[in-house]
């Protein structure tokens, strides 16, 4: 009986990415966009939002784009009251939550994010980002392709970190962009 339930969570969860994914795009369009309505979205998915408690509450879900979510609007309702809890997503398994939550404590003039973004530049772009010589033993195409994008994957998460770095005034990342 928790299958369709299941189910219709996962979708929600989709959708509600998606209409993530949308705004961030037609964010960067000149053109009369609404901005995103992160309690809008949450309740959507099932996640009240009327109370902070609720919303910490939604910070710390299964689903990490309700966590993300949640962190963004938490820093929006809260601001400087949010940081102890954007200080403990820093710790997040996904490396994305960890990078909106640097972001945010960073726009809320906290810096204590630059020691894990440090950490993940470092563990995704080791020597700046300079590819890996290819191996000679490999020759099977799909294998070196495979190989390069695990490498691009990496590199690219790399360049995130190092965005937000520079976000929080940190240059470590120039070089790798550059």
């Amino acid at each position: 009986m928790n299958a369709p339930n299941n189910m219709a969570k996962d979708f929600l969860t989709i959708c509600g990415l998606c209409s993530l994914l949308l705004t961030f795009v037609y964010s960067n369009v000149e053109a009369d966009v609404e901005p995103l309505d992160r309690a809008g979205v949450l309740q959507e998915l099932g996640y009240p939002t009327d109370t902070t408690e609720q919303i910490i509450e939604a910070t710390r879900n299964e689903s990490y784009p309700v966590r993300f979510l949640a962190l963004e609007l938490l820093a929006e309702r809260i601001e400087k009251e949010a940081i102890p809890t954007l200080k403990g997503a820093l710790d997040d398994a996904r490396m994305e939550v960890r990078w909106r939550a640097a972001h945010l404590l960073g726009t809320l003039g906290d810096n204590s994010g630059l020691e894990q973004m440090q950490q993940d530049l470092k563990e995704f772009a080791p020597n700046n980002g300079a590819p890996v010589p290819p191996d000679p033993n490999v020759i099977d195409p799909n294998e070196i392709k495979e190989r390069e994008d695990k490498r691009n994957l990496r590199l690219y998460y790399g360049l995130h970190a190092a965005k937000v770095l520079a976000e929080l005034g940190d240059r470590r990342g120039y070089e790798l962009a550059a």
